[in-house]
This record gives C-alpha cells, sequence and structure tokens, in this order.
C-alpha cells in the first residue's frame, strides 16, 4: 500500500503486470478537475479511459495495458492498495493444502 502522486502535466506511460496474479484499488484523495468539473486526470485500463473522483475507489487488473495522464494543472493523488488476485490466491492455497477444496 502506498501513495501514488503524479505532478500537473506528467504521464504514466502504457505498462502491464508482469502476471495476473494482482488487483489493484485506487482511492481519490486529490483529484484536480478542469474548471467546467471535467476530469482532466484520466487512467486508461485497456480500451476503458476513466477519470477519478475523490472519495471514490477504483479496482482494476494490473495485468491489462494501463496508462495515467495528469493534463491538470495541479498534483492528483491516490492511495493505492495492491491485492493478490482472489482466484490465483483460491489456487496457491489449493495446492498448499493438498489438493483440498474447503476453505473452513
Amino acid at each position: 500500500a502506498g501513495f501514488s502522486a503524479l505532478a500537473a502535466g506528467a504521464w504514466i506511460r502504457p505498462h502491464f503486470g508482469m502476471s495476473n496474479g494482482q488487483l489493484k484499488f485506487h482511492l481519490g484523495l486529490l483529484v484536480p478537475k478542469q474548471p467546467d468539473g471535467e476530469d482532466c486526470a484520466l487512467f486508461r485500463v485497456a480500451n476503458e479511459t476513466r477519470g477519478w473522483n475523490e472519495g471514490q475507489v477504483s479496482f482494476f487488473d494490473d495485468s491489462f495495458e494501463h496508462e495515467v495522464r495528469n493534463d491538470c494543472a495541479s498534483e492528483r493523488v491516490v492511495f493505492q492498495v495492491v491485492f493478490v488476485h482472489p482466484d490465483i490466491a483460491l489456487d496457491r492455497f489449493d495446492r498448499l493444502a493438498g489438493g483440498a477444496t474447503d476453505l473452513f
């Protein structure tokens, strides 16, 4: 977990995670907007582009290509938590448990 701050005018180039083993959680903390209220800090995951909203959460699969742009006049800050993908976690647990299917 940690904070991700992106300066005004910055761009994080398209990239993707090394595997499909993690999900990312973003909580918008400081999310600037255009004077007319339009989004100017945007993230694209695969073919979908969205902005952040303060106090709202976004989840995405890190294995899909994604990029971030901040075309705003001020910094964008999100709190980011990286989770092990639950399907991957269950698969690992199943292998460690010797094929058991019940978790409890």
